[in-house]
């Protein structure tokens, strides 16, 4: 295993937790018991610099599962170092608006606007040679992978930052991404996408898509992986190293996504470090809201094309996927029996495997909580119209009915907490966000329908390691 450069620094990452040995946290959450000379290199890293071998290989080792994270310094940056690339087909105001923001915040490094067969070849190039940018013009359309294609045909930089010409990065953007390189494996670094300041005129459809925009990925820092938390990252603002990887050009939607994966199966690290924010220009009328959530929506099934089986729209284990559906039918006894033989279980396993018990019920519970959570986004997705009839059936049973709102409550609840409202009233926001996942979902079934994926649309059930020896026993 490759290790850490010397003198590394890396933090615990916050659901991360030890016990007298063993190391509980990533994504996917894992246990990792170390030896007494792993343990040494634990402190070694805990309390400062990785300097020894040993710590600087279990770095390694718990970057790639996420229960570290690096500290980087930020430095300043230079035009040998990187060169900034903007992908544009007209929308001449929002590139002006980009190319200021970029000249303010970087002033010392090259800028190359690669126009995508613009309506109006003159007055982009006007606007480049404005803010002191090179163009290179498209004369045919090849869309966002291509145009992005052709900027890194025309650096030479070791580093290439895009950037889309509806962003407006900030200061230090770029001094406190780039030391993410100083670690050799990393290909790529992107940081967190939030909603461009509210308006005065954009109504509600566009401070719901400021509010609750699809690419802000959270405020915690994360290694990128196909089954972790944050799974992809967007190539509205990415910087990647100077690798063998382009973006694919035969996909209009989705081809980031397939490059974060394409560098992840070649042993690449991928970061998301939201300690940068950069504002991305959201929808304003409901057409162009629920249409770019649709047409997002048709690459999962070309993305599964490219990734078998590493695309599921939810995944849930038997007896919390059981506590669940019971919540939601107003079942809260049979629910409540579910959720403790999920939690004895789990305990059961820890113990079988020399683990500690101490957060057992705390951690069965999340479970349960994202299992809840897991169903209603799903159903909100790819069935809606099953809502009310499951609502209306729960409110039909007596005792019930409060366990039913409350189960059914519970996601929109954890997403109002993790993001908050601002212009957007709670009702309203609830209801446009079961409309936006709506809109997505129908996206997934046209593109599941024409490349024939239905597997983007089903759930996957994960059974415990003996069911499924059992299953393959009778298959033989």
């Amino acid at each position: 295993m490759t290790m850490v450069p010397k003198g590394f620094v890396v933090r615990r990452d916050n659901d991360t937790r030890t016990y007298d040995g063993v190391l509980i946290g990533g994504s996917p959450r894992r246990a990792l018991r170390l030896n007494p000379a792993a343990m040494h290199a634990w402190s070694e890293l805990m309390s400062g610099p990785a300097s020894s071998a040993g710590a600087r290989t279990l770095a390694r080792q718990l970057l790639e599962t996420g229960m570290v994270h690096p500290v980087v310094q930020p430095i300043s940056v230079s035009r040998e170092v990187v060169t900034i690339v903007v992908p544009v087909r007209d929308r001449p105001q929002d590139l002006a608006a980009c190319l200021a923001a970029l000249r303010l915040y970087s002033s010392n490094v090259a800028i190359v606007v690669v126009d995508d067969a613009s309506s109006d070849a003159t007055g982009t190039a006007q606007i480049a040679g404005r803010y002191d940018a090179d163009v290179v013009r498209l004369e045919r359309n090849r869309g966002p992978a291509g145009a992005r294609n052709a900027g890194l045909q025309a650096i030479s930089t070791p580093i290439a930052a895009f950037v889309d010409s509806d962003c407006l990065v900030g200061a230090r953007w770029l001094d406190t991404l780039v030391p993410h390189f100083d670690d050799p494996l990393v290909a790529a670094v992107a940081p967190r996408i939030v909603g461009s300041a509210a308006g005065t005129n954009d109504g509600t459809v566009g401070s719901f898509t400021r509010e609750a925009t699809p690419l802000d990925l959270g405020s915690e820092p994360a290694n990128v992986t196909a089954q972790g938390r944050v799974s992809y990252v967007p190539s509205a603002v990415l910087l990647l190293r100077a690798v063998d990887f382009r973006f694919d050009e035969s996909m209009r939607y989705g081809e980031d996504v397939d490059l974060v994966w394409r560098l992840r199966a070649a042993g690449w690290s991928v970061r998301y470090e939201p300690a940068v924010q950069v504002s991305h220009r959201e929808p304003t009328t409901t057409t162009a809201w629920l249409r770019r959530r649709f047409d997002y929506g048709t690459s999962a099934a070309a993305l599964d094309v490219r990734h078998p089986g590493m695309l599921s729209p939810a995944i849930f284990r038997p007896l919390p996927l059981a506590a669940a559906t019971l919540a939601l039918i107003a079942r809260p006894i049979p629910a409540g029996v579910a959720a403790v033989l999920s939690f004895a279980l789990y305990r059961r396993q820890l113990v079988a495997r020399d683990l500690p018990t101490n957060d057992a019920l705390r951690d069965s519970g999340r479970g349960v909580v994202q299992s809840v959570s897991g169903v209603t986004r799903w159903l909100q997705q790819f069935a809606p119209a099953a809502i009310p009839i499951l609502m209306g059936f729960g409110w039909r049973q007596r005792g019930g009915r409060y366990a039913a709102v409350a189960a059914w409550m519970l996601p929109a609840y954890l997403d109002l907490r993790r993001r908050g409202t601002g212009v957007v009233n709670a009702p309203t926001y609830l209801a446009m966000q079961a409309l936006d996942r709506a809109a997505y979902g129908a996206g997934v079934i046209a593109g599941a329908r024409r490349h024939r994926r239905p597997s983007v649309i089903l759930p996957r059930i994960v059974l415990p390691s003996r069911v499924r020896g059992w299953i393959a026993k009778v298959r033989r």
